[in-house]
């Protein structure tokens, strides 16, 4: 029996203790095999026994096989990368220099010397060999799509960094990409070359002890931050303890993480890398025939976070044949990698948005007349979802002892100082069930805002929870979730009837100028009109945030002054404004430009404009960005007919 050794197998460091046992017993009663020596030490070194208990492997080795190509390697093998290990693995090429053993070694060396034709070299003879499993190289070759151009990949260990090699030294795929092996740059004087080469800076911070345990970490942490004009890539592979300090701000893009200090959207990356770059043919069918415990099949459990994030946005845009897609491939790599039953669990509760969320008293009639039809399976709430709304979902999560969620979903005030923070308060003071009053808090009726993007889809979730498990509901089964933007779009548009989700190219009939009959309506080819507001149908297609008395039809940032003859100042609020102030679209939505800009399913982006952008950023085409929860960005909710 050989030991599974590099590309071929991972496995338990348990496995590969109990396998140094049984060589050892084995060595005892074959001490002249030099294969069951190579065992031995493989086994021992892979289950990480100390050096000495390696050396003394070694020595014993020498000692009864000192002529045979297995000692050869595992002395070169043991001895690190200097000159008198070089010489070892020279000497077993010679004995067997069509035993591919020895290549992977010579690519390290060279690699570690900066002599790239000689790397190539030898990934040449390993490619030609057919040592690499072709599940592994496809691996990694969307390891080397999850990086953007000229980007910097950080890499751990000969089977995450070798076939990458072979990818871009036999095969030509993403040269453009650095490749930076965290245990290879613990040696100064190829940290210096590769950092002196690339213009990377890294300056040791003297107040931080570098030392054998965290200099990896400490690599990975401060680079990115020393160099904040390169992208740093992080592989799926990277040990958990030396991503520790940082893994909070890392995205997963595909099989590799982006670095960011701030928000990104890495749903748009994994869509692109998953569904246009990468290879996953393999991962459906078994074409070579690799065991379950190959590398690459054990490697391919690091696409279910990517899926998983797929297949969720997936369900909550709408797109269900796509989410299940995406769950089907998830739920074969997981059953092949024993995780059957979590993966399962998680999905089911994914597919209905639900949580273990006991049963809540909402009005789930009065919740029903609140959602406006859109489609036949979309409906959309009528209002921006209120601080009483939003009350009910926290008060709920504190009854209910839910702290992590509720961490998740509270309130953020960080960013305020006094007097704004003691207004915020005030503004989203929340009262314990069955002690609300209806005068209690003059801001329940308001838009609900300082909610992060996390915190809108648990609510989304919770609601969802709470409607499926009631009785008194009208549909089987729905799921209430944030829009997508053309979602969004169409329906702050208003047009019922519409024939394409592009606004500009429907048909509409509005009225030519104001006091037509509902008969004098026209139809207007919207390819030739730029329709910014939802009372279009009202104001005879005009693209202004007045009406015909210079009175403001939404709540925008405006000045304080105004040529309306009511008297009212600008839009007549300060902040945000009750929700349904303004008459609704064609639909019965109130407020979708203006108020509050609200989210939809890709983080960081909201719709509509608010209180705090002007009327021209305020529009049914406006799609505003934030970073943060913040005092302008809310969210309405849509509801999705199920069953």
């Amino acid at each position: 029996m050989q030991i599974p050794l590099k590309f071929d197998k991972i496995m338990s460091l348990e496995w590969y203790a109990e396998q140094a046992i049984l060589w050892s017993a084995k060595t005892r009663e074959n001490a002249k095999e030099p294969n069951t020596w190579y065992n031995y030490y493989s086994a021992s070194r892979f289950a990480k026994v100390s050096q000495e208990e390696l050396n003394e492997i070694v020595k014993d080795m020498g000692n009864q096989v000192p002529q045979s190509f297995e000692y050869d390697l595992v002395h070169a093998w043991n001895s690190g990368y200097d000159n008198d290990a070089l010489q070892s693995l020279k000497s077993a090429y010679a004995k067997e220099p069509e035993n591919p053993l020895t290549y992977g070694e010579f690519m390290t060396f060279y690699e570690l010397m900066g002599d790239r034709d000689e790397r190539k070299n030898y990934a040449q003879k390993l490619y030609q060999k057919h040592f690499i499993p072709q599940g592994l190289l496809n691996y990694n070759y969307n390891v080397l799509m999850s990086v953007e151009n000229d980007g910097y990949l950080f890499t751990q260990g000969d089977n995450a960094t070798i076939p990458l090699w072979i990818l871009q030294d036999v095969l030509q795929i993403r040269r453009d990409i650095k490749v930076l092996n965290i245990d290879l740059l613990k040696n100064d004087e190829y940290r210096n070359q590769i950092f002196r080469t690339e213009s990377i800076q890294f300056n040791t911070d003297k107040s931080t002890e570098f030392t054998e345990t965290n200099y990896q970490s400490q690599i990975l942490k401060q680079l990115p931050l020393q160099n904040p004009e390169k992208k740093f890539f992080y592989a799926l592979t990277l040990s958990n303890q030396d991503i520790k300090d940082i893994k909070n701000d890392l995205f997963v893009v595909g099989l590799a993480s982006f670095l960011s200090n701030e928000s990104i959207d890495n749903i748009a990356f994994i869509k692109r890398n998953m569904e246009k770059k990468f290879l996953l043919d393999y991962l459906k069918v078994n074409f070579n025939g690799e065991s379950m415990n190959s590398t690459s099949r054990v490697l391919s459990q690091n696409y279910l976070i990517p899926i998983i994030v797929l297949s969720e946005h997936y369900r909550n845009s709408g797109e269900i044949d796509k989410a299940e897609e995406w769950e089907d491939l998830a739920l074969k790599i997981s059953e092949e990698r024993g995780k059957l039953e979590e993966v399962s669990y998680y999905l089911s509760n994914s597919q209905s948005n639900k949580m273990i969320y006991p049963k809540y008293p909402l009005e789930i009639k009065e919740i029903e007349k609140s959602f406006k039809p859109f489609t036949d399976k979309l409906y959309v709430s009528e209002y921006e979802v209120t601080n009483e709304s939003y009350n009910d979902f926290l008060d709920y999560l504190k009854e209910n002892n839910m702290q992590e969620i509720l961490e998740i979903c509270d309130y953020d005030l960080s960013g305020y100082e006094e007097p704004a923070l003691s207004f915020m308060k005030k503004y989203l003071q929340r009262f314990p069930p069955g002690k609300r009053t209806k005068n209690a808090n003059q801001f329940e009726n308001y838009p609900v805002m300082n909610v992060s993007f996390e915190a809108a889809v648990e609510y989304c979730k919770w609601l969802t929870n709470q409607y499926n498990s009631s009785l008194d509901k009208t549909h089987k089964r729905v799921i209430f979730r944030l829009p997508n933007q053309k979602e969004w779009q169409m329906a702050a548009f208003g047009l019922k009837d519409f024939t394409s989700w592009n606004i500009n190219e429907n048909v509409v009939l509005a009225k030519e100028k104001e006091g037509d009959k509902p008969k004098d309506k026209k139809r207007y080819d919207l390819a030739n009109y730029e329709i910014s507001y939802p009372w279009w149908p009202a104001f005879n297609l005009r693209n202004s945030p007045v009406n015909n008395f210079k009175c403001y039809l939404g709540n925008f940032k405006v000045p304080d002054e105004s040529e309306c003859p009511s008297g009212v100042l600008g839009d007549g609020f300060t902040v945000t404004s009750p929700t349904g102030s303004y008459f609704p679209n064609e639909m019965g939505l109130y407020d979708v430009v203006g108020n509050v800009a609200e989210m939809i399913d890709e983080k960081g982006k909201a719709c509509g404009g608010s209180w705090n952008h002007p009327p021209e950023e305020s529009t049914i085409h406006s799609v505003n960005t934030y970073e943060s929860p913040n005092s302008y960005t809310g969210f309405r909710v849509f509801m999705e007919i199920v069953e």
